[in-house]
């Protein structure tokens, strides 16, 4: 056929023209054109692929649909239909032709990417991380942006320690200072002081200003006399008061009173704050009982 020998040499806009004239042609039976059925399908899977070569999109679908009445649509053509419906904006529609993609290709990660990439678009958080969990356990290997992307959906999803545990299977989880800083926090979210703590004093040999978040986490775990370590060695220009405030805390747990209100009175001089007042009021009223 002199139409599939132009689409094959991508003489795209003759290709059509004949395609279009034989469709036009095996649509009116008075012609009495015999065409096949074998004919047919090929007619209508290379005008899907012409347009698609142009661009074409809706008319793609149409084709693929009128074609889909005919047969099953193979990958080839599911993967037509799907990038047609991504640049349509179909979103809802593309999902379901990724799902069926998947069931042909379940060993292609690209079809659990694209899946949970939709369903993200489409606000389904918890299906876009469900996809990736699902295509780990299928034994595929997600790679440094799906993990770092289901670490983000598991976060979001507000599952902390999965997170975490997410972002550290990222290769320089350890060395990369944005990475240990979301570690930190994260487990600290998740109220697992010993694993927070042990990032925030990773990210203190990076940046000394760390061992305040260091000290309040130490703090959290009881570990009061570390804690102390940890503040005399925050950066003392710039965060000298609250340092002082978090001291007075600490002493205030290991009932020092008098120390308490010695380091609240000197984050007080350093940087007056309805904070360091209250913290003032308070200890003195402590110190007073503890001589009464």
């Amino acid at each position: 056929m002199l139409a599939e020998i132009l689409l094959s040499e991508q003489q795209i806009d003759e290709a059509l023209s004949h395609f279009e004239i034989l469709l036009t042609h095996a649509q009116q039976p008075e012609l009495e054109l015999n065409i096949s059925p074998s004919q047919a399908l090929s007619l209508r899977a290379n005008l899907a692929y012409a347009n698609y070569q142009q661009q074409n999109w809706q008319v793609v679908l149409d084709h693929l649909a009128a074609l889909e009445q005919l047969q099953v649509l193979d990958k080839n053509n599911l993967s037509m239909r799907f990038i047609a419906q991504v640049q349509l904006k179909q979103l809802k529609a593309a999902i379901v032709t990724n799902q069926a993609l998947l069931v042909l290709e379940p060993e292609t990660l690209r079809w659990w990417q694209q899946l949970s990439a939709l369903y993200s678009q489409t606000q389904q958080h918890q299906k876009a991380l469900a996809t990736l969990v699902s295509a780990e356990r299928s034994g595929l290997a997600l790679g440094e942006s799906l993990l770092r992307h289901k670490a983000q959906l598991y976060a979001y999803l507000r599952v902390p320690e999965k997170a975490a545990l997410s972002y550290a299977q990222l290769a320089d989880a350890d060395s990369d200072t944005s990475l240990l800083l979301r570690q930190a926090q994260l487990w600290q979210q998740a109220r697992e002081w010993q694993k927070s703590a042990k990032y925030w004093q990773l990210l203190a040999e990076h940046k000394p200003e760390y061992n305040l978040q260091y000290a309040q986490v130490l703090l959290l775990s009881n570990q009061y006399t570390q804690a102390i370590e940890a503040l005399k060695l925050a950066d003392p220009q710039e965060q000298q008061a609250k340092s002082q405030l978090l001291l007075a805390e600490i002493y205030l747990e290991i009932k020092d009173y008098s120390l308490a209100y010695t380091a609240a009175q000197r984050a007080h001089n350093l940087e007056q704050s309805s904070q360091s007042e209250r913290w003032l009021n308070y200890l003195e009223a402590l110190v007073a009982d503890t001589k009464a």
